[in-house]
């Protein structure tokens, strides 16, 4: 069991280790689909099944990670990253599933020159919900941009190189560029205080089965995380009988 600030540390570590280890090896695999790989293997690696202590409560999380087997199945309808957050109170379960799309800081220059305005369009049009995933071979936290979250009271320890911001506010921007951190915050932080408490996530039966790959007409992501978080509490009763529990399609999905 490790407590919750130990938790966030170590997942921002987990994050910043994989991308100094691509950034060390003079940028070879500077490649969104590889990034994103790695840091769902690191996260797996480290998290699959651990107790966060959190003052005098204990919360439970499961996690297992998946990648698509055949790219070619993959669509830019929802975002290429999925993940699918289980919460299982003691009185209520809620299931939800949250879309962020990738993007790299292009090499030698300020600029995402991955971002393409058609294309997050159609992803908010399709999860109004979505979120942009930006990563950076250099630390954000020392650009001007992202100096203005302190401002709202973000703590950022050491190296930062992914941070995350809604789709609508990269569009209505018109950014491609690392003006964009002016809005972001750090994907740890996304992760721990929204999607794990049930934010900005789409409830919809139909976006949790295409996240899971079993609506073949509306595609798959190429990556999926599925994390149950489990309060401490008493006899589960029929709570867990309330969520989903069919794992990702094996036809369309291999676990990492």
């Amino acid at each position: 069991m490790i407590d919750y600030d130990r938790f966030r540390d170590d997942l921002e570590g987990a994050i910043n280790s994989v991308i100094q280890r691509i950034v060390g090896d003079d940028l070879y695999n500077w490649d969104e689909d590889y990034i994103t790989q790695d840091l769902l293997v690191e996260y797996r690696r480290r998290f699959r099944n651990i107790e966060i202590k959190i003052a005098k409560k204990t919360i439970h999380l499961d996690s297992n990670a998946y990648k698509l087997t055949n790219k070619l199945s993959a669509e830019e309808k929802f975002g290429d990253v999925a993940l699918i957050v289980k919460i299982q109170y003691s009185d209520q379960a809620v299931e939800g599933v949250a879309f962020l799309e990738a993007k790299k800081r292009t090499e030698k220059t300020r600029r995402f020159d991955a971002i393409k305005d058609k294309q997050l369009e159609r992803i908010y049009k399709n999860a109004p919900h979505a979120n942009l995933l930006l990563y950076d071979y250099e630390s954000i936290h020392n650009d001007d941009d992202y100096k203005l979250q302190q401002l709202r009271g973000i703590k950022q320890h050491g190296s930062l190189h992914a941070v995350t911001l809604p789709m609508n506010i990269a569009i209505s921007s018109g950014l491609k560029n690392t003006k964009l951190y002016r809005f972001a915050h750090p994907l740890s932080h996304q992760i721990l205080t929204r999607y794990f408490r049930g934010l900005d996530l789409d409830f919809q039966q139909e976006t949790l089965d295409i996240a899971r790959g079993y609506n073949r007409e509306a595609g798959s992501p190429q990556f999926l995380l599925v994390v149950s978080v489990t309060p401490s509490h008493g006899s589960q009763g029929n709570v867990e009988r309330q969520l989903d529990q069919r794992s990702p399609n094996d036809n369309l999905f291999e676990e990492l």
